[in-house]
């Protein structure tokens, strides 16, 4: 059975959602951060409200008021046996802290020791899950092809970053392939000439999906690897940003995609939508314009509200390539 939460903890609740101002509010939230603090200097950190003590400073830190004093708290609970304790603790430590913060070396060691003593499962996930919500170059991997991702959110660390994203985007497996895409991407948003060599290869990875050489298992409601091919227009949407030469290259493989669309599938809407976004993002090319505004008098007039919802999103992205397709769409109703 459930514990209750503790009825101060309630009635604390109660008089803030009553509370008719800032300043109400605020004597409200100075209250309870007093009783936390006396609270604190007691706590048994083995305790059964130690998890509503975490509870409480999450619900401050969220409404903008001061907990900071209370964070050790977070990092102590990770190093409990107890595993509802643990999964809190990092749970909070998600919540409240940031990469930066000078208590960020005691998480990586709890998280470290957690991992490499191969925890339970769930202190793993906590452990992972903290990595990548409050991630830290000192907590980074050695770059390689088991852990593509992670690496992602600092690409100006990495040496030989392009090497070393070609050589991913290259491997005979499809999962290391797709899950390097982020970084590409990532890599391109900060030097742009970087993959403009490279064209050609990322080509070739997407006529291998549309030929469906990934295998029945990358298949999702008979589109092939649809979630790969979402990275890859992403990728392409800066790959490509007011290049004429790159548009031109891409202009082909695009045309192959759209005439791919299946506007009755939901994720082919969404590569229809990504599609289009990409599109802005390159040197004009008519024929693509015309080919994605035939499906959105379908989305439109949907009796799905996601369906009608994402036409409008569509019919925003042809707008900014080109006014003319707006005229059209309002005439034809």
């Amino acid at each position: 059975m459930m514990q209750r939460v503790d009825q101060r903890f309630l009635e604390f609740c109660r008089k803030l959602g009553e509370s008719s101002s800032r300043q109400e509010e605020q004597q409200v939230m100075n209250k309870e951060i007093k009783q936390m603090q006396a609270e604190y200097a007691k706590l048994d950190i083995g305790g059964k409200h130690v998890r509503e003590f975490l509870l409480r400073m999450v619900y401050c830190a969220m409404l903008g008021f001061d907990v900071s004093s209370f964070n050790i708290l977070a990092i102590k609970m990770t190093q409990q046996q107890n595993i509802l304790n643990k999964y809190s603790g990092y749970n909070a430590i998600s919540l409240l802290l940031h990469a930066a913060h000078e208590l960020m070396l005691m998480v990586i060691n709890s998280y470290r020791k957690d991992l490499m003593e191969q925890s339970h499962f769930l202190a793993i996930v906590a452990a992972l899950t903290t990595v990548t919500r409050v991630p830290t170059y000192e907590a980074a991997p050695s770059p390689s092809k088991s852990c593509p991702l992670y690496p992602q959110n600092f690409p100006s660390e990495i040496p030989n970053v392009s090497e070393f994203t070609k050589t991913l985007i290259c491997d005979v497996d499809p999962a290391v392939m797709a899950s390097a895409l982020p970084l590409c991407t990532e890599v391109t948003k900060r030097n742009i000439g970087m993959f403009k060599q490279s064209v050609e290869t990322f080509k070739k990875i997407y006529a291998q999906i549309m030929m469906q050489r990934l295998g029945p298992s990358y298949q999702y409601k008979q589109i092939p690897a649809p979630f790969i091919q979402l990275k890859l227009l992403r990728f392409f949407q800066h790959l490509g940003k007011n290049d004429r030469k790159v548009s031109e290259q891409l202009f082909s493989l695009l045309d192959l995609v759209m005439k791919s669309i299946k506007i009755d599938v939901d994720i082919s809407i969404a590569i229809l939508y990504e599609l289009t976004k990409t599109m802005a993002q390159l040197a004009p090319y008519p024929v693509l314009v015309t080919q994605a505004s035939v499906h959105v008098p379908t989305l439109l007039t949907s009796p799905y509200n996601m369906r009608r919802y994402m036409g409008i999103q569509i019919l925003k992205q042809l707008a900014s390539v080109g006014k003319q397709n707006i005229v059209e769409q309002e005439g034809g109703e």
